[in-house]
């Protein structure tokens, strides 16, 4: 990416419109109210008990997935023409995506996959629940998409209904959808249900903004120094203890290490997960640790989904595959100024439940929670 200098008065015009985020006064964007948590109209009904340690993934799924999808629906019926804006869309995505993140974390904990025909519960580990229930999501969603949302719906309810209380198996599933002549969707329960999951099937990286938490004691800050003056180092250090409270009060009250930019080894780099906080022109580490991340850094600017941010009270949380080790993450926190990125820290919600992998904070405007595929 080319580096995009931050404009100054009266110059380049055409480098004013090429940032998304320098207008002073952007259109009125609608903001909703709505959260993941909240209770939301039934997508489907019904409660399944899984008669077999093999099919817990797609009972718990029946019920999660649900959730997503109420949630979907509720943003729609909030949106103008029932039409969901980019801000929506991400917050929907981000739903299905906690699911996605939480599952391939644990299995990066674990070392390995396992498919859902050979789910066992696990007294040393928690990490076979995430798993099975990851797979179920997805399975559920790849589904949807096949069948079209409102058909979806329609045999779930059915299949709900009819089994409410009641142990099922996923064959019961399985022939269920088979029953009602849906070849498409038949074809995507075997795709799922009769082979292993491998790594090299789906695409890798898909780490959250949080999936960090569940193993604080393998994490590590790091805060820039700063080339410019000795109060970069001063404010990001006071950002980078501001952070370490924050993922302490939103988790465990585990307080992560800081080190600065200079301290930190090729071990620190490699053995752990990397909370890299700063400006790009105060951390040295920032656009190393960020090179596999879909947000890219340039001195004084970043780009998102081919949009450029250059304001200096823009800012960004984002996570990406550890590029010293795909087995640990990458969380950037990364402001075009020492404010910005201050903001961001702030930001951070010990009640929120949805894990995005990106959070995007423009200069005055909405803030947006999505997933760049």
């Amino acid at each position: 990416m080319g580096t995009l200098a931050r404009p100054e008065s009266g110059k380049s015009a055409q480098l004013t419109s090429a940032a998304v985020d320098l207008d002073p006064f952007p259109d009125a964007e609608h903001e909703t109210k709505l959260k993941f948590e909240q209770r939301h109209p039934f997508a489907w009904r019904g409660t399944l008990r899984p008669k077999a340690p093999a099919d817990k993934g797609l009972a718990a799924a029946f019920a999660e997935f649900e959730k997503v999808v109420a949630f979907e629906d509720a943003l729609r019926a909030d949106a103008k023409d029932h039409k969901l804006d980019q801000a929506a869309q991400g917050l929907a995505e981000s739903a299905l995506f906690t699911y996605q993140s939480n599952w391939w974390a644990a299995r990066q904990r674990l070392g390995r996959d396992v498919p859902l025909s050979k789910t066992q519960p696990d007294s040393r580990s928690l990490d076979w629940y995430p798993i099975a229930l990851g797979q179920g999501i997805l399975l559920l969603s790849e589904l949807r998409q096949t069948l079209g949302a409102e058909r979806f719906a329609e045999l779930m309810d059915e299949f709900g209904t009819a089994h409410a209380n009641q142990e099922i198996t996923t064959a019961q599933f399985r022939a269920f959808v088979d029953q009602r002549g849906e070849k498409e969707a038949s074809a995507v329960l075997t795709k799922w249900l009769d082979r292993e999951i491998a790594a090299k099937d789906h695409v890798g990286g898909c780490w959250s903004i949080h999936s960090f938490e569940l193993e604080p004691e393998k994490a590590l800050i790091v805060f820039g120094t700063g080339e410019r003056a000795a109060r970069d180092a001063i404010a990001n250090r006071e950002i980078a203890e501001r952070l370490q409270y924050a993922v302490a009060r939103r988790f465990g009250n585990y307080h992560i290490p800081l080190k600065t930019d200079r301290e930190v080894t090729d071990e620190d780099l490699k053995s752990q997960h990397l909370l890299v906080v700063g400006e790009p022109l105060t951390n040295s580490l920032l656009r190393r640790a960020a090179e596999k991340s879909p947000v890219k850094f340039g001195t004084q600017s970043f780009v998102v989904r081919g949009e450029t941010y250059a304001d200096h009270d823009s800012a960004v949380i984002v996570a990406s595959e550890n590029p010293w080790n795909p087995r640990f993450s990458v969380v950037t926190f990364g402001g075009l100024s020492a404010r910005a990125t201050h903001r961001i820290v702030d930001s951070l919600s010990p009640e929120e439940e949805t894990s995005p992998q990106i959070v995007l904070f423009p200069a005055r405007r909405t803030t947006q929670r999505s997933v760049v595929r």
